[in-house]
Order: structure tokens, then C-alpha cells, then sequence
């Protein structure tokens, strides 16, 4: 339809953004940053004025280049660092 649902700004850069899963409506979204932060939005959530709700965590002491959701749970996610680690949530 394109049309802008919401904005907002994570500071210092996006590296990655995905949906939970491609075959239900919109649920969780998260995006990694270049300043070692991961940020999970529930986009069934809300409210007029401050947005969606999430959350967001200091994750890696570096850029956190990706993430992938598990497809057999999509309430978990694998996040993937600059310094060759990765953490699961």
C-alpha cells in the first residue's frame, strides 16, 4: 500500500533487520546496530504516541552483523558479532 506505518531512529546505523516468520502476520522484528545493540519490536503492540514496544540490550562488544529467528520456535534468535561469536535469545 505503501504508506509509512511508523519511524523510528536507532541511532548509529542498521545492519539487520527480520520478521520472525514470512508465513503469519507481523509479530516480533528485530534490528541490529552498529553500536553492539539488538532491539525487538512487538509490532502487535501499539500505542498512538511512543510506538511499538520493545526492548532493547547492549548484546556483543561489537557490530552485530545479523540475526536469524529458529523456525521451529520463533520466540528465539541467534544474533551473529564482529569478533566471530554468536548469542542466542
Amino acid at each position: 500500500m505503501n504508506l509509512l506505518r511508523w519511524e523510528t531512529n536507532l541511532k548509529n546505523g542498521v545492519c539487520y533487520l527480520e520478521f520472525d516468520r514470512k508465513d503469519i502476520p507481523m509479530n516480533k522484528l528485530v534490528a541490529t546496530t552498529l553500536e553492539s545493540k539488538i532491539h525487538v519490536f512487538n509490532m502487535r503492540t501499539n500505542h498512538p504516541e511512543l510506538g511499538y514496544a520493545g526492548l532493547s540490550e547492549l548484546a556483543h562488544n561489537s557490530t552485530i552483523w545479523g540475526a536469524k529467528h529458529c523456525p521451529q520456535n520463533r520466540d528465539l534468535f541467534m544474533t551473529l558479532g564482529n569478533t566471530n561469536n554468536i548469542s542466542m535469545y
